[in-house]
């Protein structure tokens, strides 16, 4: 006796339809389709999970909305996990130049060109925030709280150990 379309078999899961449906969820949004295009797209499909199973009835916006939602979290995550192995790619290439600059071809420029892509990529050029908290004496003798927090500019501001009066 054959399934009726949307229907689950005895053999699929729900964990198999929600894979399935993620899937057209998926590439539908690639497709540059709103929510409810989507809702209205599935029920179009040819495919057995364009309607909910245990309903028969088109998949609801918000069943959408949580598929694109889950989507999202997991593209993030990919994209972060390839940026990192992209940038572990890059340090590595750039050790080994840095191995050959120093063993055979020693050019200090390309060396320093060297040194300063490794420190870019593990971001030890970047500002530190950082957060100051001042107790003033106003002119009235009152206290003047004043806090900023915030990047400190590049080559700019004190540094520890450092004599304002010189």
């Amino acid at each position: 006796m054959a399934n009726e379309p949307g229907k689950p078999n005895g053999n699929g899961s729900s964990a198999a339809i929600i894979a399935e449906r993620r899937m057209l969820v998926a590439r539908l949004r690639a497709r540059g389709l709103t929510e409810r295009e989507i809702v209205r797209a599935l029920a179009a499909e040819s495919s057995p999970v364009r309607v909910n199973p245990h309903t028969g009835q088109p998949w609801s916006l918000g069943t959408v909305c949580s598929d694109l939602k889950v989507l999202i979290a997991e593209w993030r995550e990919r994209a972060l996990g390839e940026i990192a192995t992209l940038r572990g790619n890059q340090l590595a290439e750039v050790a080994e130049i840095k191995r050959k600059l120093w063993a055979e071809d020693f050019d200090a420029f390309a060396l320093l060109k060297a040194l300063e892509r490794e420190a870019k990529l593990l971001g030890l050029d970047k500002a530190q925030a950082m957060a100051l908290t001042a107790q003033i004496t106003g002119a009235g003798g009152g206290p003047i709280e004043f806090t900023w927090a915030g990047d400190l500019p590049e080559g700019e501001g004190a540094k520890v150990g450092d004599d304002p009066d010189g």
